[in-house]
């Protein structure tokens, strides 16, 4: 009788220890292809990757294929302000090469930073464009002798073609005050580039008294208009 009860413990503990059961445990959710379940969390299956970081110096991950995979070099190198893409230099995003890679208005491409910035005057003495005029109404415009005469946005501009036709047209003012040396019209925030004595020119502005000019300037007498210029030199 003892011998049968050991018998049938046996039989009992072998029938308890089933080989068909696991006790490994499951992810859920399920993996990614390129990832292992183990002990029930989702492990990057190896020679895999997720980020650039998984890979070596030289190699990026290809996030369909979740491969490390060579980054092609560019040859010769790229410029700063240009990237690397599939072995070809490309303009790097917020970045500029040329004015035409600028978008807003009146903004230029500084090549000291190769990024955009927006105008505040002409620094680069861009004309209008528009010339041949024989009368300032035939744009819609007026005659102006400074931008004085002209309204917020618009600039005095020689706009004729043999001969002078100043009018008020759009655009960005000089950037230089009365009293700085100019060559042009385009120099100056008034768009008056006046020389006196056959000597220098500076830009000027209209005026009334000698106190509405710049410190060894004068009020002076320029036939059509009196302006800011240097004291006349006795001959």
């Amino acid at each position: 009788m003892k011998k049968l009860l050991v018998i049938a413990l046996s039989l009992f503990l072998l029938w308890g220890c089933d080989d068909s059961e696991s006790n490994e445990k499951v992810c859920s959710p399920e993996c990614s292809e390129w990832q292992t379940c183990s002990d029930g969390a989702c492990v990057l299956t190896e020679g895999k990757c997720e980020t650039n970081t998984n890979c070596n110096t030289g190699f990026e991950c290809n996030l369909e294929s979740h491969n490390c995979v060579e980054i092609p070099v560019c040859d010769p190198t790229c410029e700063e302000w240009q990237t690397c893409n599939d072995g070809a230099c490309v303009l790097t995003e917020g970045k500029c090469e040329t004015n035409d890679s600028c978008t807003e208005e009146n903004a230029i491409c500084d090549l000291t930073t190769h990024e955009c910035r927006v105008l505040t005057c002409n620094e680069t003495l861009t004309p209008s464009g528009i010339t041949d005029v024989e009368a300032c109404s035939a744009i819609n415009s007026k005659g102006c002798w400074s931008n004085d005469d002209c309204e917020e946005g618009q600039r005095c501009e020689n706009v004729g073609g043999e001969y002078e036709l100043a009018c008020c047209v759009d655009g960005l003012r000089g950037c230089k005050a009365p009293g700085e040396s100019c060559s042009s019209e385009f120099d100056c925030d008034s768009s008056l580039c006046l020389n006196r004595n056959e000597g220098e020119y500076f830009c000027s502005k209209i005026c009334e008294v000698n106190t509405d000019c710049p410190e060894g300037f004068e009020c002076a007498d320029m036939y059509f208009f009196f302006a800011c210029a240097l004291p006349k030199q006795e001959q």
